[in-house]
């Protein structure tokens, strides 16, 4: 299960804009060549709060982002991901 942690981690790794969006509320923005190719939610609240939708609007496998939270994968893994599924974005 990704958390909001989770969250925070892979939207640094990504050098993600993250915009606040509310008091418990952010908005990470993952931009490669200028170009958005996703965005996701961070939530705060009192527990860990499921963060699996996070893969989805990245487009990669729970597994990547999991390795992605766990420091196993970085940006340059990311854009292969993304070449290899279609989403890069074209220069």
């Amino acid at each position: 299960m990704l958390t909001a942690d989770d969250g925070d981690t892979i939207a640094k790794k990504l050098k993600a804009e993250v915009k606040k969006k509310a008091a418990n509320h952010k908005i990470a923005i993952v931009k490669i060549n200028g170009k958005e190719v996703g965005r996701f939610g961070i939530r705060r609240g009192s527990g860990d709060l499921d963060h699996n939708y996070i893969q989805r609007q990245l487009h990669m496998s729970m597994r990547e982002a999991e390795e992605m939270a766990t420091c196993r994968k970085d940006l340059a893994a990311y854009e292969a991901i993304l070449k290899g599924n279609g989403y890069y974005p074209a220069d």
